[in-house]
C-alpha cells in the first residue's frame, strides 16, 4: 500500500468569495434564521415551523410542477393567470353560497 500525502488544507480568499457570491440566497437565509432564532421568542417552535410551511406549500406545488413542465420541454409559463383565476373563481363560488359576513372580502351588491 503506498503511501499518498494529501495536500495541506489552505484556504483561498478567491475561492470562498466566489462561492459566497454564488450562494448568497442561501448565505441570506441561514443569517436571518441564526438571527431569528436569537432575537424572536417562538422562532424555533414546531408550530411556527408548519406555519411557514403552510402558508409557502401552494407556492411549493407551483414550483415543482412548474419544473416538471420545464424539464419535459413545454415551456408554458401562464401559471401566474392560471393561479388568479382559480382565486377568483374560488371567491366568487364562496360568495354565491354563503353569507358575506363569513369572507374577508367585500362584494359589489
Amino acid at each position: 500500500m503506498e503511501n499518498v500525502a494529501t495536500p495541506p488544507l489552505t484556504f483561498d480568499r478567491r475561492k470562498i468569495k466566489i462561492f459566497l457570491l454564488d450562494h448568497i440566497i442561501e448565505v441570506c437565509l441561514i443569517v436571518l434564521i441564526v438571527g431569528l432564532t436569537f432575537g424572536a421568542n417562538g422562532f424555533m417552535t414546531w408550530a411556527n415551523w408548519m406555519n411557514i410551511l403552510r402558508a409557502n406549500s401552494l407556492k411549493g406545488v407551483i414550483a415543482f410542477g412548474m419544473t416538471m413542465v420545464i424539464i419535459a420541454g413545454l415551456i408554458d409559463l401562464s401559471i401566474g393567470s392560471i393561479v388568479g383565476l382559480a382565486g377568483v373563481i374560488v371567491i366568487s363560488t364562496l360568495v354565491a353560497i354563503t353569507s358575506e359576513r363569513f369572507l374577508p372580502v367585500s362584494s359589489s351588491r
